[in-house]
């Protein structure tokens, strides 16, 4: 037994990024050991971290991939489980399509869905006619996700023909003219201690986005500290790239309250409106539309494209008032800038989420 793991397993704050990727052989062998032991009762701790090392060290990733098909081997698993373990598939294997693929005809729902929301890291456009053939049939209650899965890769592959819906304005949630409490909406240049947290997370875990720190922009508002980092390959040509096919033009990470981590929380997706503008949708990966925009051919020139970006009436999100323009340079914050949250009388309705 490693001492070193035993405290990192011990500690119930969250594993910073720094700790795992310091650890030694010994130590790999001995987390290996506990996430295969089905009695250990960290053992999903410890394949949690064994898949945090992995996710950037191909030799850890060759530990992980059969403790991964034996963790997903036991018949008595329970679906929760399940449905988290299948997450390491996207860092276990060479290959993970195929075991993520067979994982979406489970028959929990849960696993299932999980699955699909797996291969949103690791499934490219060429993959486009093995995730259409592995569509559950509509009424499924994967269906929703699935769908959503095959669009994003659609998307990040410039891929027309899965355009996601525009929702019209009933579903818009303007900011309130009764007391409300508000926000500003700021940016500010990435700075190289943030963006370090971005440049440690790895190509999954990025949705396959090559951040670069000259494609990223930090935006606060509250206690919300976000990086927007778009897709490098997309950018110097924007936004003339925007109207002419779909594009996952980035990714919006959260950054931790102690600044020691980051995670991407929401995904950005573009597809051209038909006439020379393009609709903005900002998603969670459950497909859950969060905010949304059009710029319309009047407001889109060789070098910029203007655009109003809206709250969708969805449990956590707070209305807000931004303007955005978007070119080579990247996006700029313009508008008010503001975010509303609604003052509440009765301390036991919960307050809306984050921006």
């Amino acid at each position: 037994m490693s001492a070193m793991i035993d405290s990192l397993l011990a500690t119930k704050d969250g594993i910073r990024r720094s700790e795992v990727n310091g650890l030694g052989p010994d130590d790999i062998a001995d987390l290996a050991a506990r996430a295969a032991n089905p009695f250990d009762p960290n053992s999903l701790r410890a394949l949690n971290n064994l898949a945090a090392v992995a996710l950037n060290d191909q030799a850890v990733a060759a530990v992980l991939s059969p403790v991964v098909d034996l963790v997903l081997g036991r018949p008595d698993l329970d679906p929760l489980t399940r449905a988290s373990v299948l997450s390491f598939a996207t860092v276990a294997h060479l290959d993970p399509l195929t075991r993520l693929l067979a994982a979406t005809a489970h028959p929990d729902s849960d696993v299932a869905a999980a699955a699909w929301r797996a291969l949103q890291l690791v499934a490219r456009s060429t993959d486009l006619d093995a995730l259409q053939q592995a569509l559950p049939p509509p009424g499924a209650a994967s269906r929703e996700q699935a769908a959503f899965t095959v669009a994003l890769v659609a998307y990040r592959g410039g891929v027309a023909g899965f355009e996601l819906p525009v929702l019209d304005e009933a579903h818009i949630r303007a900011i309130p003219n009764d007391e409300v409490q508000l926000f500003s909406i700021n940016q500010s240049a990435t700075t190289a201690e943030d963006f370090a947290l971005i440049a440690a997370l790895s190509a999954t875990e990025m949705y396959l986005v090559a951040a670069q720190i000259d494609a990223t922009t930090t935006i606060t508002c509250g206690e919300q500290h976000m990086l927007l980092c778009l897709d490098p390959d997309i950018l110097p040509a924007m936004p003339g790239t925007l109207i002419q096919s779909p594009a996952m033009a980035g990714v919006i990470a959260v950054r931790d309250p102690f600044a020691t981590g980051c995670a991407v929380r929401f995904l950005l997706l573009t597809h051209p409106d038909g006439a020379g503008g393009f609709h903005v949708g900002i998603y969670q990966s459950g497909g859950e539309l969060m905010y949304q925009g059009h710029a319309r051919g009047e407001n889109v020139t060789e070098n910029s494209a203007t655009l109003a970006l809206f709250a969708l009436d969805q449990p956590g999100v707070r209305p807000i008032a931004l303007d955005i323009s978007v070119g080579p340079g990247g996006v700029d914050l313009l508008g008010d800038r503001l975010s509303a949250m609604e003052v509440l009388t009765d301390p036991m309705e919960p307050t809306p989420g984050e921006f």
